[in-house]
């Protein structure tokens, strides 16, 4: 049985969200633990099966954000 944490790592990795290092020892680990392989693919699977959102702000509220950005910014003294 996977432990939490070697699940959270496959979830991160599945997610690319690794440092080059943890790629790699996840990749050996899952080249080498047929157990730690096999949860991974379940949750490739269920990865594969969740909708793919896309988000697309309102042009207002990107103005607003701006306009606000420009009103809070601090300018660099000479």
């Amino acid at each position: 049985m996977l432990v939490d944490s070697t699940l959270n790592h496959l979830v991160s990795y599945l997610y690319k969200e690794t440092s080059t290092l943890e790629t790699f020892e996840i990749e050996d680990v899952l080249e080498n633990d047929q157990e730690s392989m096999k949860a991974f693919k379940r949750l490739q699977s269920g990865y594969m099966q969740l909708p793919k959102a896309t988000f697309s702000p309102k042009m207002s509220s990107v103005q607003a954000i701006l306009r606000y950005s420009k009103r809070t910014s601090v300018e660099p003294s000479h």
